[in-house]
């Protein structure tokens, strides 16, 4: 009877000392792997990116008794600043030469100036489409050089991407990994002392 005994205390022991083996073995793979990082691209918006362009650049004489008509496309929300100057009178110089100016879309007038020798306008394009930029000389017998530079301003969204680091595991497995070697070393004590 005595050597049966004998035989299960150190098949316990022995078991206990497994089982505290592969508890640490676990609990140290998993400490490990979640400190392993793992690297992905992460990407990301900035909307506040702004851009501008000139939409219309001209420099033009306008006859007596006729008009000229620029078209632009503009998007919604664009920020338009508009500088309209007679430079000079054309060839039949008229002294306090004006002229009239308005923007147009098909079914809309967004800004009118009857004789009007300079213009500047901030204005923000209230939806997509073609927009007129119309001189109207009709009203005078003498021709005009006139100026037109129309600068649009945008914010224009900007993909970026950026190189992300991450645990393989959570924290959570770091911790179970902690916990499981902490009772795989207690196992081990334990079938250390059974052995004395």
């Amino acid at each position: 009877m005595q050597s049966y005994t004998i035989i299960v205390r150190s098949t316990m022991k022995k078991a206990l000392l497994a089982i505290g083996i592969i508890f640490l073995i676990a609990g140290v793979t998993l400490a490990s792997l979640s400190r392993i990082p793992i690297s992905h691209w992460d990407t990301f918006t900035i909307n506040n990116y702004p851009k501008s362009e000139l939409a219309l650049n001209e420099a033009f004489e306008i006859q007596a008794i006729s008009s000229k008509t620029y078209t632009v496309n503009l998007s919604k929300n664009d920020e338009l600043t508009i500088n309209g100057a007679i430079t000079q009178p054309g060839t039949n110089r008229s002294i306090g030469a004006t002229i009239d100016f308005s923007i147009k879309d098909s079914s809309h007038t967004y800004h009118s100036y009857d004789k009007t020798a300079n213009v500047t306008i901030c204005w923000t394009v209230p939806q997509s489409g073609n927009y007129s930029f119309i001189f109207d000389n009709h009203l005078d017998d003498a021709s005009k050089d006139v100026i037109i530079i129309v600068m649009k301003s945008w914010c224009e969204p900007q993909q970026s991407s950026i190189l992300v680091s991450t645990p393989l595991l959570s924290y959570w497995f770091l911790w179970m990994g902690v916990v499981l070697c902490v009772v795989g070393a207690v196992l081990m004590i334990l079938a250390q002392k059974k052995r004395k």
